[in-house]
Order: structure tokens, then C-alpha cells, then sequence
């Protein structure tokens, strides 16, 4: 059963973090779009939590297509090893 809320009607669901990558701040991001690479090509996009409550502008990505999705760097999201000030 899927608990999370339907996005806002201002919102176009392209796709959903799946899971972390590695240890540098990236996600694996199952894309719904027909090609992935419109997601790393958008001007911007806006992460939206599971419960609807907020809202994360993504001013640009840095990714790549992979077999098991688009693995993403989010801006902003550093190593697990660097202090958590620095995350």
C-alpha cells in the first residue's frame, strides 16, 4: 500500500529517490519519464517529501543514466564522512 500523498497539482511527478549511492551525497532516482535524461536536463526542479509537507528547490543536477536508474549528485549533500555541518 502506497501511504505517501499525491503531489500537489502544481507538481509533475518525474520520478522518485530510490535509494543513497556510495558515500558522496548521491541517490539512485527511478525516473517515470520516457527518457531519464529529461530529468538531468530540466532548469529546475523541486524535491518534494514523501508526506507533501516540504518543499527543496534543485537548482541543477549532476547525474548520469545508469541500469538501475539516473544515480544523482544533489547539490548541497556531501560525504557521509564530512562533519554533519558540512553534509
Amino acid at each position: 500500500m502506497n501511504r505517501e500523498k499525491p503531489a500537489p497539482e502544481n507538481f509533475i511527478v518525474l520520478g522518485h529517490i530510490a535509494r543513497p549511492h556510495g558515500v558522496h551525497g548521491a541517490v539512485v532516482v527511478v525516473a517515470y519519464t520516457e527518457d531519464p535524461n529529461t530529468i538531468l536536463d530540466s532548469r529546475y526542479l523541486e524535491l518534494l517529501s514523501p508526506d507533501g509537507a516540504e518543499r527543496l528547490p534543485v537548482p541543477s543536477l549532476k547525474g548520469k543514466v545508469a541500469s538501475q536508474g539516473l544515480i544523482i549528485k544533489l547539490k548541497n549533500v556531501g560525504s557521509l564522512s564530512a562533519p554533519s555541518g558540512e553534509r
